[in-house]
């Protein structure tokens, strides 16, 4: 047959594998793949896959964070990641090049989320003291109920100070944050009809300060962290307002 090449299945190497496109025979004399040149590479063919792809890297990466939240990202090896994926290693890295990668998937990920819940309350047609409310629940939630998954940030900005294959992520993750209540503080202004003290960056170290201080709390047993940190948010927005 023009343009294809029979090879038996015993010697399809992994190489040629990645670069061409099969179809599968079955014969009287045994199975037999049909190869035709496919110039896509297999990254490539990942990309214009997207949906399937996209949605088990989520998969993996909320597995995945099981296993990070427990022990860290020093001491979680792939193995205890693929174990806690029910995925094997080879799987694993077909989803993510080594761990930094994952560990940076899963931080953007849930930081982007929490940025976006917060984020949304400016679109709400709330007041402002339903909004400072609003806001300190999902600030309050992010650090009683999903703490796991937080502090690997805070992990992820340690790494940084010593793997630079984490400093794109970590800066880009900081800038979101910081853009965030720069929005926040301009949205309070245009409640109160009044320019706030505070300026965006100064409250964005404040409550970034706050967030790691609880969040150590809690991870370190201190009880009625819940009350106390609200209590600390409504001074902190009857300062900048």
């Amino acid at each position: 047959m023009p343009n294809f090449i029979g090879i038996s299945s015993n010697t399809v190497d992994r190489a040629h594998l990645l670069t061409t496109s099969y179809r599968n025979f079955n014969t009287p004399y045994g199975s037999y793949f049909v190869s035709k040149p496919n110039r896509k590479s297999f990254v490539e063919q990942r990309i214009n896959q997207p949906n399937k792809f996209v949605e088990r890297r989520k998969e993996i990466a909320d597995k995945a964070l099981e296993a990070l939240a427990k022990k860290g990202y020093a001491k979680t090896s792939l193995r205890d990641i693929a174990a806690q994926a029910d995925i094997s290693l080879g799987s694993l890295s077909y989803y993510f090049e080594d761990k930094s990668a994952l560990i940076q998937y899963c931080t953007r990920r849930y930081k982007r989320k929490f940025i976006s819940d917060l984020l949304d309350l400016t679109t709400k047609p709330l007041s402002t003291k339903e909004f400072v409310d609003q806001f300190i629940d999902i600030f309050v939630h992010a650090i009683t109920e999903d703490q796991d998954v937080h502090r690997l940030w805070y992990d992820s900005k340690i790494q940084s100070l010593f793997d630079e294959t984490f400093q794109k992520t970590v800066g880009g993750i900081e800038e979101e944050l910081s853009n965030m209540v720069t929005v926040v503080i301009h949205h309070l202004e245009s409640l109160s009809g009044k320019k706030s003290p505070t300026s965006p960056q100064q409250a964005y170290w404040l409550l970034d300060g706050m967030f790691q201080h609880f969040l150590m709390a809690g991870m370190f047993g201190e009880k009625h962290i819940d009350k106390k940190l609200q209590k600390e948010l409504k001074l902190f927005f009857s300062a900048v307002t």
